[in-house]
Formats: C-alpha cells, sequence, structure tokens
C-alpha cells in the first residue's frame, strides 16, 4: 500500500485485498464482535428453555417411538435414528410437568426481558439523558446527543466525557456571537433563548 500525499494509507488496488480489507475495517469499526456475542448470549437463553419445554412435551404426549422411529428411518441414517430413538425413550421415561412449566415460564420471560432491557436502553440513551444533561449544561438535548455520538465515535468513553462540556461551551459561545452580531445590526433576540 501507498503513502497518499496526505499520510493516509491508499486502498490496495486489487480487488480482492481491497474487499477483505474493507470488510475488516467495518468488522472492526461496528464492533462485530461484541454485537454478536450479545446476540449469541440472547439467542441461547431463549432456545434452550424453548427446547426443554418442547422435551417435556413429548414426554408428557407419551409418543408411539416404534411409529416415529419407522418414518424416520427411511429419510436419516441408522446412527440419527438411534440418537433420536435414545432421546424419545429418555424423554418419555422422565417426563414432569414441572420442567414442563419451567421451560414454558423461561421461553416466555427471556424474549420479553430483551425486549423491555432494549426499549428501557433506547428511552434511557435517547430521550432522558440528553435531557437531564442538557439541562444541568445548558445545552438543548439534540445537542448533546450530537456530542455524545461524536465523542464517542473519535475518542470512546474519554471522548464523551469531553465533548458534552466542549460542545456546552462551543454552544453558549455560537449563541454570545450570534446575539452580538443580532444586537449590532438592531435586530431583536428575544427568539435566541
Amino acid at each position: 500500500m501507498d503513502m497518499d500525499r496526505d499520510g493516509l494509507k491508499s486502498l490496495p488496488q486489487n480487488r480482492l485485498l481491497r474487499g477483505a480489507y474493507l470488510m475488516v475495517q467495518r468488522y472492526l469499526r461496528h464492533n462485530v464482535a461484541i454485537q454478536s456475542a450479545s446476540l449469541a448470549f440472547y439467542l441461547l437463553f431463549m432456545i434452550f428453555p424453548f427446547l426443554i419445554f418442547i422435551s417435556a412435551l413429548l414426554g408428557l404426549l407419551h409418543l408411539n417411538v416404534e411409529g416415529i422411529l419407522t418414518g424416520l428411518s427411511t429419510i436419516l441414517p441408522k446412527t440419527v435414528v438411534e440418537l433420536v430413538e435414545m432421546y424419545l425413550n429418555y424423554v418419555g421415561e422422565n417426563s414432569d410437568l414441572r420442567i414442563l412449566l419451567f421451560g414454558l415460564f423461561f421461553s416466555i420471560y427471556f424474549p420479553m426481558f430483551i425486549v423491555l432491557f432494549i426499549v428501557v436502553q433506547q428511552i434511557d440513551g435517547n430521550l432522558i439523558y440528553p435531557r437531564v444533561v442538557g439541562s444541568s449544561v445548558g445545552l438543548p438535548p439534540i445537542w448533546v446527543l450530537v456530542a455524545v455520538i461524536m465523542g464517542g465515535k473519535l475518542f470512546g468513553v474519554a471522548g464523551i466525557l469531553f465533548f458534552i462540556p466542549f460542545c456546552s461551551v462551543l454552544y453558549t459561545l455560537t449563541r454570545e456571537f450570534i446575539r452580538q452580531r443580532l444586537e449590532k445590526k438592531e435586530i431583536p433576540t428575544e427568539k435566541l433563548e
């Protein structure tokens, strides 16, 4: 890779290398690993209780295991059919209503908890936080949100902590500069508040 006149690295000329380079940049910029891990965590906590519920339900239904295995043996390999047979026999022998209720409760609880968590996080991040911080530093909520996003993207947590007071000072200086210019031109400044 060559250095541009600005000192920045240019993209590779090879299309495959350029595509790989851009993909890695997007991967790092958008925190794909962290988001993937959290998605996997949520999916696991939604899928396992559902599988427990299905297993308990199969055990309580007292299914005809031989008929199911006969049907499956025509489309699945013998080792898979033996695994299904062991599973169905175990589930049939160890059925319990408490396990069924546990699986049902947590199959419903975890998705609701995740949705509630996301909703509360969005309300806090987009409504409450900008209003509280904005009123304490004298900055409109939209500018607090912009300061948090810009500071976070540029410098992480330190940027968030630095950019809110920085934008507050910048906003106050700009407002005073505009007020002086309007007063110099004898234009009323009541609407600036």
